[in-house]
């Protein structure tokens, strides 16, 4: 992005900011700023280590949920973080555990956040009828994804 895309600027420095551990894997990456990761060391056991840290992984999710993907397993299982993430972007759904993906709760408050969240909701809930309005009501495109 250059001068003319501000807000595309933006975005790609909260996404290298918040989940770029390594410079190699998001160029441009500002791994001082991440805060997953950083702890002064591109140790990669270090990292899969800090990236299980929970209040890390909170302070993350709740600026980006897309930060969600780059949680350890352990956390994608964690009912608070998964539930921050997808109140902050509903698609960080796709990155939770999948019992999160048929818990009610968790999948309404995605798809209230972003309607085509509905694409990772298990299939149960996709033909929910309360849980496809909501998705619906914020992006109609999510219809697609109703059962």
């Amino acid at each position: 992005p250059d001068g003319r895309w501000p807000a595309a600027q933006r975005w790609l420095d909260l996404l290298t900011g918040l989940i770029g551990c390594p410079r190699r894997h998001v160029p441009g990456c500002s791994v001082d700023n991440c805060p997953i990761c950083f702890e002064g060391s591109m140790d990669p056991v270090g990292m899969r280590r800090r990236c299980a840290d929970r209040v890390r992984v909170l302070q993350a999710v709740q600026q980006n949920g897309w930060a969600l993907a780059h949680a350890g397993p352990e956390l994608k299982l964690d009912r608070e973080v998964v539930h921050r993430a997808v109140q902050e972007h509903g698609e960080a759904l796709q990155y939770a555990s999948l019992q999160w993906r048929h818990d009610p709760e968790i999948v309404l408050a995605a798809v209230q956040r972003s309607g085509l969240a509905l694409a990772y909701a298990d299939q149960e809930l996709q033909a929910d009828r309360s849980v496809v309005l909501a998705a619906v009501e914020q992006n109609g495109l999510a219809l697609e994804h109703a059962e």
